[in-house]
């Protein structure tokens, strides 16, 4: 069963970063081994956040790391967990 997001506690978390990208389109990835913790929400608001505010042109090709794990991943590994 699926935990409170740790972000909100609001919403069940359901996002979890399982690396899907291409290594030689994106290449610095790496695997996540993190439980679902944060929901989308939640997720995308540290994604952005991590991000060159000045140009969110950029967002979709960039990469951040996870806030428990802190693994590199970019939005291709962001995965939904059904409950």
């Amino acid at each position: 069963e699926l935990e409170p997001c740790i972000g909100c506690m609001q919403t069940t978390a359901n996002v979890k970063l399982q690396k899907l990208c291409d290594e030689a389109l994106v290449g610095q990835c790496q695997g996540c081994l993190c439980r679902p913790m944060w929901c989308l929400d939640c997720m995308g608001r540290w994604f952005a956040s991590r991000q060159d505010q000045a140009r969110p042109e950029t967002w979709l090709g960039s990469r951040c790391f996870c806030p428990t794990c802190r693994s590199v991943f970019c939005m291709l590994d962001v995965c939904i967990v059904e409950a």
